[in-house]
């Protein structure tokens, strides 16, 4: 069993949503800094129009690919065969636990709570509810098939 779960970067939008809103963003962004830098002269404007053009640029680069379905980059859950892995940041590092750790999962209001052997880890969201549903209902199921405890949901 391999899934992969992609999330927007907030709780009412989807990750298409967040793609489209990134975009219509970071356009904005560059056409006000060339507006900008075409405008005015002094060393404040050009900082400024040259600071929106790369703010744009960048959050440009995120809403193409960071946030397309196959990037590597995007926030995700992935469900594997033999692991749970999640990020929740563009540039962050997978968290990853394994079945052999996992004791008990607790499901909470946009929560998952993995009781280990010697701590416990929390993969804690605020995403949409489509979203929500889709994590536990594969979690339960990774769950039921490494005959793991499941509490709450």
């Amino acid at each position: 069993m391999k899934k992969t779960i992609l999330m927007g970067l907030h709780e009412q939008f989807s990750r298409k949503k967040t793609r489209i809103a990134t975009a219509l963003m970071s356009g904005f962004l560059v056409i006000y800094g060339i507006g900008f830098l075409l405008q005015y002269t002094g060393l404040i404007p050009l900082m400024l129009g040259a600071g929106s053009i790369v703010a744009g640029t960048y959050s440009l680069f995120l809403a193409v690919i960071a946030f397309r379905s196959k990037s590597k980059l995007a926030p995700r859950l992935e469900i594997r065969e033999n692991e749970i892995a999640y990020k929740m940041r563009v540039f962050g590092k997978f968290e990853r636990i394994t079945p052999n750790e996992i004791l008990k999962v607790e499901f909470g209001q946009y929560l998952v709570r993995f009781i280990m052997n010697k701590q416990e880890k929390v993969f804690s969201y605020t995403r949409n509810t489509e979203v929500s549903l889709e994590i536990k209902e594969s979690i339960r199921e990774w769950c039921e098939e490494k005959e793991i405890q499941v509490v709450g949901g």
